[in-house]
Order: structure tokens, then C-alpha cells, then sequence
């Protein structure tokens, strides 16, 4: 649990920084920005997956290839300096 908290703090501290000790039209302005372009994107992907119905057969590919390519890289790879079992 002492983990949890820690990453916690931590976090707060990385997210408050950004805006502490600015203007509130700072504040303002970041909501704003940050408003439109998850209304944006969430709008583009409505309208791609409602009317375009192809769009989900071309998604689910994509979608698969990243993940798998993410989990290629994110494996371990033995190290060339170790010898090879054979």
C-alpha cells in the first residue's frame, strides 16, 4: 500500500505543476482546449463508425497490428552477450 501512496504524491505533484501558481485564464484557457479536442475526437469517431460502416473492418486490423507490435517491443529479448544453449 505504501507504493500506492507513493505513486500517488507523486503523481499530483507531476499533474499540479502544470497549472499552479497561474492565472485562472490560463486555467480557463487549458479547460477549453482540452474540452474541444476530446470533443473532437470523440465526434470524428462517432461519425467514422456510424456512417461509415467499413471503418470498423479497417479499425480492428490497425488495432490489432499496434497491440501486437507493443507487445513485441515491450518484451524481454535475451541479451547477444550471453552464450546460446544448443
Amino acid at each position: 500500500m505504501r507504493q500506492i501512496d507513493k505513486t500517488r504524491e507523486q503523481l499530483a505533484k507531476q499533474a499540479a505543476g502544470f497549472l499552479s501558481g497561474k492565472p485562472i485564464w490560463i486555467w480557463w484557457i487549458t479547460y477549453t482546449v482540452i474540452v474541444g479536442i476530446l470533443f473532437g475526437l470523440f465526434y470524428f469517431a462517432w461519425t467514422l463508425l456510424t456512417e461509415k460502416w467499413w471503418a470498423i473492418a479497417v479499425i480492428i486490423p490497425i488495432v490489432g497490428i499496434v497491440w501486437g507490435t507493443v507487445l513485441y517491443f515491450n518484451q524481454k529479448h535475451p541479451s547477444a552477450a550471453s552464450p546460446s544453449v544448443e
